[in-house]
């Protein structure tokens, strides 16, 4: 009898939960739609589609939509400035035009450097509370902001941490010489696994400035993966922390669980950093924030902070960069002849303007994310006749911007040539970001909210891809048929792995 009640009370009781939050839902929204009837910029907003009734538009985001079509419909429907209502959040707008994008990031700097509040479990991960991304925009922000893209990852240092990328990349091309064998006999690799653990080894010596033992570089690398895994199902927490907490307990528990074996792990890392002595050559992030006088929760959300932002975006690009050059062997076969060359003069392979076209293109044509993360307008702004009003939600649809026709030729196309001489985008990496006359596209972001590792993102995947190129000849493993299908989560990945045939040149 009391098993029955019980499974009974499980049944019944997610029940009323939902309905009582879809009671609220209604409730919320007629208040809401109270405002903006009062609202003047509300009918001066970008167009948006007809929304139906509590729901809004809510259907263009369903679970299992394609981001990349769904985005490209809006465009093609609306044009490249359109509205999406979607219930108790402020009217979301995409932007989906690069020179929307500069007048909005770049001329109107100020007001578009603020964040949304988080959709995050702060409450169970504490991880998030002290962010630089989930940061207002004010004092605090800026102080950790300049640590960061200032202190440690300023182009002038960055040569500081080629040890780390040397390190990794050891210990890559030896895992892959293995299975290669050093007779040339050529095997088939999980790429996309030998490529995010040796990111993630670079990442963390530059992180807390020590080489992690394999032991502990394998639990950090595990208890990262959970915890990105559980932000993205958490993610109700930011609407309705309480709600959530009810419908969700399991999940928030084992989540108050992972932060504290993050901490565990960690809190000596710092202990021992502080008793060590001072190398002037290499200063870390964690020895930057020791000395903030930051409290050890903060310390923690700012270093995974790093490890989260950089490890699977510059995993995934070096993917994409493989993929291509798997496929197109005359394009592998230019760039080797290309770092043989530098290599032979002594030249800094870095700086072969070939190799920096192949990645860049492959940043053009796989941004890491189909939309950046979004803002929030922190004044009322007017854009080609529209509103955006103070508060909105603002994306940029990096993948409509990175396409767009008026831009690239072929923009579908694999064509590192278009950042050489005479190409479309015969500017830099750097000016491709932050130029304040135009820029063309912004895989990074822009404006005061720029990702500030990209400099270290583009220094780390020119390396991997050098190294590995001269290595290695790559191939698209016999049997398999590579697509370049999406596969869409916290970042944009290939669907499937990329398995890679490989041969050592040596």
């Amino acid at each position: 009898m009391h098993s029955m009640q019980l499974t009974m009370s499980w049944l019944i009781y997610p029940f009323f939960s939902s309905l009582a939050f879809f009671l609220f839902l209604i409730l919320f929204q007629i208040r809401i739609g109270r405002k903006k009837k009062k609202s003047e910029y509300y009918s001066k907003l970008p167009p948006s589609p007809p929304p139906l009734p509590i729901l809004g538009n809510l259907l263009w985001f369903l679970p299992d939509f394609d981001l990349g079509p769904t985005l490209r419909r809006l465009r093609s429907l609306l044009g490249p400035i359109a509205t999406l209502h979607i219930p108790l959040l402020p009217p979301c707008i995409f932007i989906m035009d690069i020179d929307l994008a500069h007048r909005t990031l770049v001329r109107h700097a100020a007001a578009f450097s603020h964040r949304t509040p988080p959709l995050s479990p702060g409450r169970a991960f504490r991880i998030h509370a002290h962010s630089i991304n989930t940061a207002p925009y004010g004092p605090r922000w800026r102080r950790l902001r300049h640590t960061l893209a200032v202190d440690l990852l300023n182009p002038s240092r960055l040569p500081s941490f080629s040890h780390a990328h040397r390190w990794a990349l050891g210990s890559l091309v030896q895992k892959l010489q293995e299975s290669s064998g050093s007779s040339g006999v050529n095997t088939v690799v999980d790429a996309r696994e030998s490529f995010r653990f040796a990111t993630f080894q670079a990442l963390t010596l530059i992180c807390f400035g020590d080489k992690l033992d394999d032991s502990t570089l394998r639990r950090l690398n595990a208890l990262q993966l959970d915890y990105l895994s559980l932000t993205v199902k958490l993610s109700a927490y930011g609407l309705l922390p309480s709600v959530a907490t009810v419908l969700y307990f399991n999940r928030w528990r084992r989540a108050l669980h992972l932060s504290r074996k993050i901490d565990e792990l960690l809190f000596p890392l710092f202990r021992a950093r502080e008793q060590a002595e001072e190398d002037p050559s290499f200063v870390s992030y964690l020895d930057l924030l020791l000395k903030l006088g930051l409290d050890d929760d903060e310390i923690v959300s700012l270093c995974m902070e790093f490890l989260n932002a950089g490890v699977d975006t510059t995993t995934t690009t070096l993917e994409w960069v493989m993929v291509h050059l798997a496929k197109n062997q005359g394009i592998q076969e230019r760039l080797y002849e290309e770092i043989k060359t530098a290599s032979s003069r002594g030249g800094d392979v870095q700086k072969i303007p070939y190799l920096k076209a192949v990645v860049l293109e492959a940043l053009r044509r796989h941004p890491a994310a189909h939309v950046a993360l979004p803002h929030m307008a922190g004044e009322t702004v007017e854009v080609d006749g529209y509103v955006i009003p103070k508060g909105a939600i603002v994306n940029y649809a990096l993948s409509e911007i990175n396409w767009d026709e008026k831009v690239w030729e072929a923009p579908m196309e694999f064509r590192p040539e278009r950042f050489l001489g005479g190409g479309e985008a015969d500017i830099d990496a750097n000016a491709t970001l932050t130029n304040r006359a135009e820029i063309k596209m912004m895989p990074f972001g822009a404006g005061r909210r720029m990702c500030p590792g990209g400099g270290l993102a583009m220094m780390q995947v020119q390396c991997f891809v050098a190294s590995l190129i001269s290595k290695f000849r790559w191939e698209v493993a016999e049997g398999e048929e590579v697509e370049l299908e999406e596969k869409h989560g916290l970042i944009t990945t290939m669907k499937n792995p990329f398995k890679a045939r490989i041969v050592s040149r040596e």
